[in-house]
């Protein structure tokens, strides 16, 4: 794996040196970040320890060359996105914290400049840049100062790069762009869908704006620093899940999550997890993974904590000690074929009272790996994935693994029998399902829940 490190104490140029440096081609890999990306819930000492300005936005290539790029005004910087087309970027500056007189409002806005720090467009009072995949355009959301100083939505505002604007009456809290002409605009309690160019919206049933390529998953950041991750066939929020599979902490937290592009893996999700709210020194007991939520598993990790993706999404830009360092992702090779092996239905039963209630009826066509799901009411097993597929002897039977604590009884109903099986082995465990239904029961007394699984043709 080749990777650039940079010291952190090296970084910082003079503006001087900016203006004498040529710009950079479009075609090598750029990250842009805010000081703020390093900083992270700890009042500022990340950056005091590192030797950074608390404000700043920082250039690194994959030629190692690195610049402080000149802030126009001394306060406040946000929100750096990057081009996809690596050749500019957008980011939100705020005359104050929060601006509150004429002057400080006046330059509050979102600038787009080169990768020289030039002036590309201005657009005042507007917050919340995103670029499109292919970076021909430039969605933000246009605000109203209140009377606290902060910024409100009034609408939406996607621009191109011939300067062409459309306006929408639309006001979110927060947007991200989608494939094609979406947008999808977060809410408190919704996402909607924009397409742009019909203007046409519509409900949908993510948990966040920010969608993954495939359309299959969603996630949100919630405050302060949690994330909701929603699984679109099954509506289960699996966040929880991934957060305690990465790290066994009482409440991790999460930074810099994103869905990385991909033309061969369209559901892989880049983001560091903490045991605390605090940065470690040195970034002891962080983890920064490439996750894929499909499998529930990472299929990649990488050793510091994520600041940013490049342009490409083919590296990162990673802290390591008091070190930058921008790392090569590696290149995904595309899902295997998935070869329908069976069809299981699942049938979720709450009992405890004076009859066993059905609360999930569904049937999965089913390959190696996939997981089976108890529904999302039953808090079985690992955010409703309680067994694992692992293969078809014959036509007749599929083995399964199962890695939630349940007790498997043969059968189903009065005259079930337990199968005989040590409940203090360690999971996962192996099981097959034949013609004969197979009962999971979660080990309680006064109440719980039935899995029961059959095949089906």
């Amino acid at each position: 794996m080749r990777f650039t490190v940079v010291a952190a104490l090296s970084i910082a140029l003079s503006c001087a040196a900016c203006s004498r440096r040529p710009t950079i081609p479009a075609a090598e890999r750029i990250a842009v970040f805010e000081a703020h990306d390093i900083w992270d819930g700890d009042n500022g000492e990340t950056m005091t320890r590192l030797g950074f300005p608390q404000q700043g936005i920082y250039r690194l290539d994959s030629l190692s060359r690195r610049t402080e790029l000149p802030l126009p005004i001394p306060c406040c910087v946000s929100g750096v996105r990057v081009s996809p087309s690596g050749d500019r970027f957008a980011v939100v500056f705020q005359g104050a914290d929060p601006p509150v007189t004429p002057e400080q409002r006046a330059v509050t806005g979102v600038q787009v400049l080169d990768l020289g720090g030039r002036e590309l467009a201005w657009f005042p009072r507007c917050y919340a840049p995103q670029w499109s995949a292919d970076g021909s355009r430039l969605a933000m959301i246009d605000g109203q100062f209140g009377d606290t100083g902060w910024l409100t939505p009034t609408g939406i505002r996607v621009v191109d790069r011939s300067g062409d604007t459309r306006r929408f009456a639309h006001r979110p809290d927060a947007l991200a762009w989608g494939n094609g002409d979406t947008l999808f605009l977060q809410y408190e309690d919704r996402v909607e869908g924009l397409d742009i160019e019909r203007s046409t919206s519509w409900r949908s049933d993510h948990a966040g704006c920010e969608v993954s390529p495939d359309g299959q998953y969603s996630f949100r950041l919630t405050w302060p620093s949690s994330i909701r991750v929603r699984e679109r066939a099954t509506g289960q929020e699996i966040g929880s899940c991934i957060r305690s599979q990465l790290i066994a902490a009482p409440e991790p937290y999460v930074f810099a999550p994103f869905w990385i592009r991909s033309s061969a893996r369209g559901h892989l999700l880049c983001l560091t997890v903490t045991p605390s709210d605090r940065s470690p020194i040195r970034q002891e007991g962080i983890r920064t993974v490439v996750f894929d939520p499909r499998r529930m598993e990472v299929v990649h990790e990488i050793a510091g904590k994520l600041v940013r993706p490049t342009h490409d999404h083919h590296s990162l830009v990673v802290l390591r000690g008091d070190t930058l360092a921008m790392v090569d992702l590696p290149a995904w090779e595309p899902e295997p074929a998935r070869t329908a092996i069976g069809r299981i239905r699942v049938r979720t039963y709450a009992w405890g009272g004076p009859q066993p209630k059905l609360i999930n009826d569904s049937v999965a066509t089913v390959a190696a790996g996939d997981w089976l799901d108890s529904g999302r009411d039953s808090g079985i097993g690992n955010c409703g994935k309680f067994a694992r597929v692992v293969s078809a002897p014959d036509s007749s039977q599929i083995e399964l693994e199962l890695v939630a604590s349940l007790i498997p009884i043969r059968g189903e109903g009065v005259g079930a029998t337990p199968i005989s099986f040590d409940r203090l082995a360690h999971l996962p465990k192996r099981l097959v399902l034949d013609r004969t239904a197979l009962t999971l029961r979660t080990p309680s007394v006064d109440g719980g829940y039935d899995v029961v699984l059959t095949l089906v043709p």
